[in-house]
């Protein structure tokens, strides 16, 4: 457990091996095991405005990938996400049907979000980030947390499946601590707390 604890707090598994004296793989088969078991991530019941937006990584020999995110502007929970090699129409319809609906919508000019359907949400892009904020916010700490997403970084995932399993285990836990901080926002809450 302290092994997916540092995970989720931005080591990676060959720092975390060194530090527990394991081998590497035993870490990721520790923390893979521990994701398998996870329930879905927590979000919030009602949702106002949601934020949408992309960043890009690397997985492999430098092949690019897209993590897409919904983000609820209130609570700044995670509601949808998908990692995916290209920024499909398919794929982020399938994120705005599974998170729960609100009552507006907000990305940037990117073309494909102008496609999808919000019924009965009201979609608006907006040039620059007056409006997508929080997402943007949300984006620069899951780069912060997740080293193997860190801009110019030589860390990045070797297949795409991992970088999902990362994504779903700091989702999980950013979620619980998102809300948590919602309810009581006078008490510090950190990360590994909500695992």
């Amino acid at each position: 457990h302290q092994a997916v604890k540092l995970s989720v707090d931005g080591m990676n598994y060959r720092r975390i091996a060194r530090h527990l004296d394991v081998d590497h793989k035993t870490v990721i088969n520790w923390v893979n095991a521990y994701v398998a078991q996870l329930p879905s991530a927590a979000v919030p019941e009602d949702v106002y405005n949601a934020e949408m937006d992309e960043l890009f990584t690397f997985i492999g020999s430098k092949k690019r990938v897209y993590l897409m995110t919904i983000v609820d502007r209130t609570t700044s929970c995670i509601l949808a996400w998908a990692v995916e090699p290209h920024r499909e129409q398919e794929a982020l319809q399938q994120m705005v049907d599974n998170a729960p609906q609100a009552a507006f919508y907000f990305s940037d000019l990117f073309a494909t979000y102008r496609n999808l359907i919000y019924t009965p949400g009201l979609y608006t892009p907006v040039p620059g980030k007056a409006e997508t904020y929080r997402v943007e916010g949300d984006n620069a700490e899951i780069r912060h947390y997740l080293a193997r997403l860190a801009r110019r970084s030589r860390c990045f995932s070797r297949c795409i499946k991992a970088l999902r399993r990362a994504i779903r285990l700091f989702v999980y836990a950013w979620n619980a601590r998102q809300l948590y901080r919602h309810t009581y926002p006078n008490y510090p809450a950190h990360l590994i707390q909500f695992l």
